[in-house]
């Protein structure tokens, strides 16, 4: 089973999803995701790694963080605000995720961006 629709690539579904959460700042998740595709948990997660090559969660987790750097960038937001925009349930979690894929705290990965700002 693909997580395509007619014509609609698989990533292209997932963006949708992720903007939706963003928009009003829940956070992401697989089964929530998996349900819309009309698939099972499992299903979600084999066609992932078949179509894009890593696990759902992994894969969302990405997206908020790459979310999450461009407010960084692009905004003046705190990082407490930023981690809500980006769909992370608690401050705590998005320090620890965002610390595990970027090696910094989102101060310091703001800092490196706009010296000025630190």
């Amino acid at each position: 089973m693909s997580l395509t629709r007619p014509k609609e690539p698989t990533v292209a579904i997932v963006e949708r999803y992720l903007a939706e959460c963003f928009a009003i700042e829940d956070v992401p998740r697989a089964s929530e995701l998996a349900a819309r595709c009309g698939m099972s948990p499992a299903q979600l997660t084999r066609a992932f790694v078949r179509e894009l090559g890593s696990r759902p969660a992994e894969f969302l987790k990405g997206r908020q963080v790459e979310y999450a750097k461009r407010l960084l960038v692009t905004t003046t937001l705190t990082t407490t605000e930023v981690a809500y925009r980006a769909g992370f349930g608690t401050r705590g979690t998005f320090f620890r995720v965002f610390r595990r894929s970027t090696r910094m705290t989102p101060a310091q990965y703001r800092a490196q961006i706009h010296p000025e700002a630190a």
